[in-house]
C-alpha cells in the first residue's frame, strides 16, 4: 500500500512539475534522465522491489522516488506526417485492357446481417463468409449449398481466414475473442 501511494505521489508531483514547465517555456519536458541513471536506461523489477522492501543494496542511496520517475519521464516521439503524398510511379502508364468476361454464377441470401469477410478454401470449393449476425457460414461453390455454420462469438466476425491445409478456420470477432475451429474432429 506504502509503494502505491508513493507511486502516486511521484505522478503528481511529476505532473506539477510538467505543467509549471509548459507553462514556463511552452514547450514538453523531455524527462530528467539524472533521477535513474544509477540503474542504466530503466529500474528492473527487482530493483525497484528492492527498494519498496527497503534491502540494502549497491543502489540503495537510490530513493523509491527516483525508481517510479522513470516511468513518468519517458516522452513520446510524435510520428512524421509527409507534407506531400510521393509520386507515384505508374500515374502515367498505360496498360493494355484485359478481355476479362465475368458473369454471376450463384447468388443467394446466406446471413441475416451484413456479411463483413470471405475466405476460401485453399484445396476445395468451399467458400468461407462472416457475418454481423455474429455466425459464420460455409458454403459449396458453385452450387451455394450451406454446408457448415458456427456459432460462438458475442459480437460481429471481423475476419476469418483457413489455415493453409484446410483444416483449420479462425474468425476474428468485434467481441476481441480469435477462435480457431477444427474441422478434423
Amino acid at each position: 500500500m506504502k509503494l502505491e501511494k508513493d507511486r502516486l505521489k511521484a505522478k503528481v508531483e511529476n505532473l506539477e512539475s510538467n505543467l509549471s514547465q509548459l507553462k514556463n517555456d511552452g514547450e514538453p519536458p523531455r524527462g530528467d534522465t539524472t533521477a535513474h541513471s544509477a540503474f542504466g536506461d530503466s529500474p528492473t523489477k527487482t530493483q525497484v522491489s528492492a527498494l519498496s522492501k527497503g534491502s540494502p543494496g549497491k543502489n540503495s542511496s537510490i530513493t523509491k522516488l527516483q525508481a517510479v520517475s522513470h516511468e513518468a519521464s519517458v516522452v513520446r516521439k510524435e510520428t512524421y506526417i509527409p507534407a506531400t503524398d510521393p509520386v507515384n510511379p505508374y500515374r502515367d502508364a498505360e496498360f493494355e485492357p484485359m478481355n476479362i468476361h465475368a458473369s454471376n454464377v450463384k447468388s443467394a441470401e446466406a446471413h441475416a446481417a451484413a456479411i463483413t469477410c470471405v475466405a476460401y478454401h485453399p484445396k476445395k470449393d468451399i467458400i468461407a463468409t462472416g457475418s454481423d449476425d455474429c455466425c459464420w457460414k460455409l458454403f459449396s461453390v458453385p452450387s451455394g449449398d450451406n454446408i457448415m455454420q458456427g456459432e460462438g462469438h458475442a459480437d460481429w466476425i471481423g475476419g476469418l481466414a483457413f489455415h493453409p491445409v484446410g483444416n483449420f478456420l479462425a474468425t476474428a470477432s468485434g467481441d476481441g475473442l480469435v477462435k480457431i475451429w477444427n474441422f478434423a474432429t
